[in-house]
């Protein structure tokens, strides 16, 4: 998918120049320039998917802005739904998604649903992350999160040590 978004954007910027009516020897050579230029728009599948999916999106945004959602020192505090069972099969899909269409990724230990859930924030100013989520540099990174243990009602009641996981910025 990289090379095909590189070579989809590059041959766009080509045909820019083509229309401004520049000689094509000088297209030819900003194609030659381009093609060996690092422009990347590389996503993987695993969080591609999250286009496609807006409830799971809707789902995962949800314990974002919880009241005991927050970031602080660095730390990620999730609040996660009541038993946490929709997060944990959204993360064994994200997973498996990951396991056998980006494999380099599930090869480097990178955690798909932290990784989902700071793309979301990302995209969303509403986030309780969307700050901490923004001064990520792309690439792989490693945070601390937080997440709940057990629950009264619809509250976190204790929450399990801090812990540090990699994801995958994009």
């Amino acid at each position: 998918m990289q090379l095909v978004c590189q070579n989809a954007f590059k041959i766009y910027l080509v045909s820019c120049f083509t229309q401004i009516r520049m000689s094509k020897f000088f297209a030819i050579f900003i194609f030659i320039l381009l093609m060996a230029s690092p422009i990347t728009c590389e996503e993987p599948l695993f969080l591609r998917n999250l286009y496609s999916s807006p409830n799971v999106v809707k789902y995962l945004f949800y314990c974002q802005n919880t009241q005991e959602s927050k970031v602080s020192n660095g730390v990620v505090t999730a609040n996660l739904h009541p038993g946490a069972m929709g997060e944990y099969a959204i993360a064994e899909l994200l997973n498996t998604i990951m396991f056998y269409h980006d494999k380099k990724y599930y090869d480097d230990g990178i955690n798909a649903f932290w990784s989902a859930i700071i793309h979301i924030a990302r995209l969303y100013p509403e986030s309780a992350f969307h700050e901490y989520a923004k001064s990520l540099s792309p690439g792989v990174q490693t945070i601390k999160r937080v997440v709940p243990e057990t629950w009264n009602a619809n509250r976190a009641w204790l929450w399990k040590s801090e812990k540090e996981v990699k994801i995958l910025v994009v």
